[in-house]
């Protein structure tokens, strides 16, 4: 898997729950909270926000369902991309990790009980 930084595919996961390690609180990651965050970032800095997401591998069965309806075969590529663009969509709004921002540390893990 490519190594990604935070800062370069957080705008995805606008609306999750993520934690403000300068203020110590948690917040909900909104476009307006994004760019005050990101603007006086330099190219070598790390945003001071992560993202609380979880493993693919946390999946439930009911979740695992869903995606299957979401992510079905075909042999249109036009609906092809549509339809992964959908899964991707949808995945990313459970919170899943797609990029390794919890192994590289840039993430916290949340566990769904």
């Amino acid at each position: 898997m490519k190594n990604y930084k935070l800062k370069d595919v957080i705008h995805h996961y606008i609306g999750c729950e993520c934690f403000d390690e300068f203020n110590n609180c948690d917040i909900k990651l909104t476009l307006p909270s994004l760019y005050g965050y990101m603007k006086d970032l330099s190219p070598d800095e790390e945003l001071q926000i992560k993202p609380k997401l979880r493993r693919l591998s946390d999946m439930t069965a009911l979740e695992l369902c869903a995606f299957g309806a979401i992510d079905k075969d075909s042999d249109d590529l036009k609906e092809s991309i549509i339809i992964h663009s959908e899964s991707t969509k949808w995945l990313i709004e459970q919170r899943f990790d797609l990029f390794g921002l919890i192994d590289s540390k840039q993430s916290y893990e949340i566990k769904i009980k």
